[in-house]
């Protein structure tokens, strides 16, 4: 019984801390890092890189590789969704079914600032997070023990639509 006690404070602390982490993300003045965004498809596979940053309610993703698209910036904040390019922006509708590859590192900023914490537990080294992101994908979060994420997938359903490799996470508070 002690047992069953103790691993539920443990938990419970764990949970308090996650949500402290995410408390301070949210009051965040800008939050940066760059992310290696794999998305697959039909036995397909396409990969980029982005920098993302979330500076108030405005969140981008603009591609640095490959060097084809390289510019082209994805931006979501209050006003809608919107693609820029040298100059030329194009608003949209965000697709009917899954995460588009362009957005995918947006909606990890956005659900790690807004989303709701469904499980906390341990993979390997990391400590893994799992989310509901405000659309309702569900985002797995590899964190390290400084709250550093490291990976992450982007779900609908059982398969990861979106697999992101992060590094150079800053917080500027």
């Amino acid at each position: 019984m002690m047992l069953l006690v103790l691993t539920g404070c443990g938990r419970t602390r764990e949970r308090q801390s996650f949500e402290q982490w995410q408390q301070r993300l949210t009051a965040a003045e800008e939050i940066r890092c760059q992310a290696e965004i794999t998305a697959s498809g039909e036995g397909e596979a396409d990969t980029f890189s982005v920098r993302l940053c979330r500076r108030g309610e405005e969140i981008s993703a603009e591609v640095i590789e490959p060097e084809t698209i390289r510019g082209v910036t994805f931006r979501k904040s209050a006003r809608g969704e919107d693609l820029s390019f040298d100059g030329l922006i194009l608003a949209f509708s965000p697709a009917v079914e899954g995460t588009a590859p362009c957005a995918g590192g947006v909606t990890l900023l956005e659900t790690l600032t807004d989303g709701w914490l469904n499980d906390l537990g341990r993979a390997g080294e990391y400590r893994r997070a799992e989310l509901t992101a405000p659309g309702g994908e569900t985002v797995g979060v590899w964190l390290t023990e400084d709250n550093e994420p490291v990976y992450a997938e982007i779900c609908r359903g059982q398969s990861a639509e979106l697999i992101l490799r992060l590094e150079h996470w800053e917080i500027k508070e």
